[in-house]
């Protein structure tokens, strides 16, 4: 079988809260035979790549690395007829659209993802990525306080 990992958590402040902690301790007790029988993928930015695998108990893993694309970064829009009311509206609705789009068709970041059978998201503020009808996508959710009880948190 061959298992996809988000870990690009590793890669920023958040290595240092939760789910750091949870990638590293999910990933460094993969069973031996786990570990003999799965390849894994994982998915990460190409920006520090090295100290992100470092952390990780690789040995005996037949794994794989492979780089996502950094999210595109929102110019300013340039002078334009409209009002400035008018521009954040259409704005907001953008970023609503793509949003929607990312959650139920899924993330176009995460590419080269067709031949894997189970992918494991991590980080529950990430969409999971776009892929063939056979992959299993599994996204881990640690807290759901927040979310479920918004307006009391």
């Amino acid at each position: 079988m061959t298992i996809g990992i988000d870990i690009c958590a590793l890669q920023g402040p958040h290595r240092m809260r939760g789910i750091g902690f949870a990638i590293l301790n999910f990933i460094n007790n993969i069973s031996e035979a786990d570990k003999r029988n799965n390849k894994f993928i994982f998915f990460m930015f190409k920006k520090g790549s090295d100290e992100a695998l470092l952390l990780l108990n690789l040995e005996g893993m037949d794994y794989e690395i492979r780089y996502m694309k950094r999210p595109a970064k929102h110019h300013k829009a340039r002078k334009s007829l409209l009002s400035a009311r008018w521009r954040q509206l259409l704005g907001s609705a953008n970023r609503q659209l793509s949003e929607l789009k990312d959650r139920y068709v899924g993330h176009s970041l995460i590419k080269d993802a067709d031949d894997i059978d189970v992918f494991i998201q991590p980080d529950q503020s990430a969409s999971l990525p776009r892929s063939n009808q056979k992959m299993k996508k599994v996204l881990i959710i640690y807290d759901i306080i927040p979310y479920v009880l918004e307006w009391e948190y």
